[in-house]
């Protein structure tokens, strides 16, 4: 048991220097809500955008045709990655699903035990947030995928449209930075995307963009 502690102990110590943000310039806010706020936004992203296919096929899901839908958005967004990477269609569906709809997903499981826990451990990652978890999120290849995605379809344009993230934006820079960096699939990444460029800090005009988005909200 002592050394079951010793050990977590040494994790959290670890996962608090990796994750750490120098370009956090304040303490009204703690760094780890600067990546609780990354994955939940990433959640809000494809579930805005996964409906907004359904609503141009005219088209209402149910819970019996929810993974056909899932696998038409997929196969739309992301077919030309798959291959590439390798990643299972149907890892991406169960993992997009447990993602954006987890009460769908665990409708559709019925009495899977073990899939379940799977569903409710990725809902977790969002709203039992932590350092630990992000970790585990970051080494799930299909997560990964839609993380990187996320960064490519929007850049920083969704931080920059936030009060609330714009204020502390070098450090939503940094956290996705260090994210794709604390990754175990970073380098299978690299051989398909230009990472350095998804997490390249943008210039003034891209904020002032942003900026100006939020006054004429």
């Amino acid at each position: 048991m002592q050394h079951s502690q010793k050990t977590s102990k040494r994790v959290l110590n670890m996962n608090a220097v990796k994750f750490k943000l120098t370009k956090l310039k304040t303490t009204t806010i703690r760094y780890e809500v600067i990546y609780k706020n990354l994955v939940r936004d990433l959640r809000k992203y494809y579930s805005q955008d996964f409906n907004q296919l359904n609503i141009m096929r005219r088209k209402k899901f149910e819970t019996s045709n929810f993974t056909e839908f899932l696998e038409c958005y997929i196969k739309f967004t992301f077919s030309k990655y798959l291959d590439k990477l390798g990643i299972p269609l149907q890892d991406l569906v169960f993992n997009l699903g447990s993602l954006i709809y987890p009460k769908q997903m665990l409708k559709l499981l019925k009495d899977n035990t073990v899939a379940k826990l799977k569903v409710v451990g990725i809902y977790n990652y969002l709203y039992k947030f932590s350092l630990e978890r992000l970790q585990q999120f970051l080494n799930n290849e299909s997560l990964m995928l839609l993380f990187i995605d996320f960064l490519k379809s929007n850049k920083f344009s969704r931080i920059h449209s936030s009060a609330n993230m714009l204020k502390h934006r070098h450090a939503y820079y940094e956290a996705c930075s260090i994210m794709i960096n604390q990754s175990i699939y970073q380098a299978k990444f690299a051989k398909v995307f230009n990472l350095a460029a998804l997490v390249e800090p943008p210039d003034e005009q891209e904020i002032e963009i942003g900026s100006q988005s939020i006054k004429d909200q």
